[in-house]
């Protein structure tokens, strides 16, 4: 039976996906958390077949703990499972080594049908999200500014660049404005763009904010 570690912190998620997996696969949940310590320690003792996992974390960085699990145990699989949407994330995570991509708008069949390609050691990647990772290889695999973003500072760059201000990206967020402000100024640096309207624009090009 595989071990399975559960990251996402609504309730009401964890309830449903653990009502979703049960019947027909082989399949515990032995653990459900979203502390940083606890995910180590459970990744680390080489007891978990699979890591189900939602990015978006109040808190945390879901790309840097998928990191965190890649660096403990590199050979747990681990299903992004997440609220955000797969033409602007998913790309990224397959590249930070998850072994699929999944939307919380799926279907029943879709989720189990995921957990099973790649409990058979495959990774589960939709057609939309085929096509983006060869556009990606056909550009020569190279990194792209928004590459270098935290999942966090991701999020504040699409608001920013669909227009919002940073007072908007603030509330939407539940951050404070000095937050968003520090946020803001971090991704024009590591994108080395000078100024909002930059961002917009690049935005726009990346087609990101579809």
């Amino acid at each position: 039976m595989r071990k399975v570690l559960l990251v996402d912190a609504f309730p009401i998620w964890r309830e449903g996906i653990k009502d979703s997996l049960t019947g027909g696969l082989d399949l515990e949940i032995v653990l459900e958390s979203t502390d940083r310590g606890a995910i180590h320690s459970a990744v680390s003792k080489g007891e978990i077949g699979l890591v189900i996992m939602d990015l978006n974390i109040p808190g945390e960085d879901g790309f840097e703990l998928l990191h965190m699990i890649r660096l403990a145990d590199g050979d747990i699989p681990v299903l992004i499972f997440s609220t955000l949407a797969e033409e602007t994330y998913g790309v990224k995570a397959i590249k930070e080594g998850a072994a699929g991509f999944l939307t919380k708008a799926c279907s029943i069949h879709d989720l189990r049908t995921a957990v099973q390609k790649i409990l058979s050691g495959k990774k589960y990647i939709s057609e939309q999200l085929a096509q983006r990772l060869a556009g990606y290889i056909e550009s020569g695999d190279k990194a792209l500014p928004h590459d270098r973003l935290t999942t966090r500072e991701f999020q504040v760059m699409l608001m920013i660049g669909q227009g919002m201000s940073l007072k908007e990206v603030a509330d939407k967020l539940s951050l404070s404005y000095a937050t968003i402000a520090t946020h803001k100024s971090k991704i024009l640096k590591k994108m080395e763009l000078g100024s909002v309207a930059q961002v917009v624009k690049y935005v726009s090009n990346e087609g990101l904010s579809k």
